[in-house]
């Protein structure tokens, strides 16, 4: 790779501090998803969570979405990777926002508490407010009538399921975001809340997920304007050396085009998932510096040979940029393969997380393992994945 996208020139500390940027450090969890009372700290610049499935990998980096970017938006999002059933939701409102807490306990307050490494804090509280709807009420509801999204100034009427969302220590922000699930005969209109402002700009990439073409070629455009088209190419190369040249190109829908040795172009989408979810992971971070990057099963698609090559971009971005990546993984390939980088490349700011529940207390713990304990555990076949 060019030593354009690897090394970058040496900048005096009054430049870095000019553009350091915010980093999670701390996050403390209550009553979400199956969070009860959690708190993990010891964040660094790229971090690796690992743990037995339903360990609470996934349940994390929604809590750090969340506590980042806190709107009904957000909230939205998570319901649908997690494939609730959402249609049924304005139908029967009392069960919108359940899976939400923890135990369904809707009764509870959800508190999000960040340590940033700015040396503060920011709080996010969520609570469900409902107003049920008497028998008579229900009986004179028609099955043509529509349910209604409106905000939070309809608490007054009644069967009324509502989210809220209230932020504390943001200064000249909104300090609330709500928004009600509303059986009525008189239509109600209202507009969406203000969207709290995220403290750090988020992406969540939900397991599985992937791109549409059209959506990574205005990518690719977009990254062309913040770097050259031999670091885009190196980038690229890191993955696959065979890959010559890559541009977009619109046929019907713009597409990213691939030129490899000895091949005619062809589609990005036409090359396999793990490339079309590299090339996705790398435009983000390039397109949005000093952003935060939540990545669910980061190994998905993703051949073990090519992992230490993924690891040793994904770090070298993650630097360049000033990105904080929160990713997660039960592959023992994908984990060898991070330990492997940060060691070789004395990377110092890589942290990784073993998801493991409290015999004594029952709560959700991630133990930080230094990279050499974990070496050593790999080494030994001493568990750390959770098990």
């Amino acid at each position: 790779m060019a030593n354009s996208l690897l090394h970058e020139e040496e900048k005096s500390d009054e430049e870095i501090g000019a553009n350091q940027n915010l980093m999670v450090k701390s996050l403390a969890i209550e009553n979400f998803r199956c969070f009860q009372n959690s708190y993990f700290e010891d964040f660094g610049r790229v971090n690796l969570i690992g743990g037995k499935n339903n360990s609470g990998k996934t349940a994390l980096l929604e809590a750090l979405y969340l506590a980042n970017s806190p709107s009904i938006t957000s909230i939205y999002f998570l319901q649908k990777t997690r494939d609730e059933p959402v249609i049924i939701y304005p139908k029967q409102p009392a069960l919108a926002w359940g899976n939400l807490f923890y135990n369904n306990e809707k009764s509870r307050t959800v508190k999000f508490r960040l340590g940033l490494s700015s040396k503060t804090t920011s709080e996010i509280e969520m609570v469900c407010n409902e107003t049920p709807k008497s028998l008579d009420d229900i009986g004179q509801i028609g099955d043509d009538e529509l349910i209604k999204v409106v905000d939070s100034e309809t608490l007054a009427e009644v069967g009324i399921s509502t989210i809220k969302l209230k932020s504390k220590n943001r200064d000249n922000d909104p300090t609330e975001s709500s928004i009600s699930y509303d059986w009525s005969k008189e239509p109600i209109h209202g507009e969406w809340p203000p969207v709290i402002k995220p403290l750090i700009y988020v992406h969540f990439i939900p397991a599985g997920f992937r791109r549409s073409t059209s959506a990574l070629a205005n990518e690719f455009d977009r990254a062309l304007t913040q770097v050259s088209k031999a670091i885009l190419i190196d980038v690229f190369r890191a993955i696959d050396d065979s890959i010559e040249d890559v541009m977009t190109l619109n046929v019907g829908v713009p597409q990213i085009h691939i030129k490899r040795e000895e091949e005619n172009w062809r589609p990005l989408n036409f090359l396999g998932d793990a490339l079309n979810k590299i090339t996705d992971i790398m435009l983000r971070i390039i397109n949005h510096p000093k952003c935060l990057i939540l990545i669910d099963e980061i190994e998905n698609g993703i051949h073990w040979t090519n992992h230490e090559k993924f690891w040793t971009v994904l770090y070298k971005l993650a630097n360049k940029f000033q990105v904080q990546i929160f990713a997660t993984s039960h592959s023992s390939e994908m984990i060898k393969a991070f330990k492997n980088v940060a060691i070789d490349e004395k990377i110092q700011d890589a942290a990784y997380f073993e998801m493991i529940r409290s015999a004594r207390s029952g709560e959700i713990l991630a133990e930080k393992l230094p990279l050499e304990v974990l070496d050593y555990n790999i080494k030994i076949n001493h568990p750390y994945r959770g098990e």
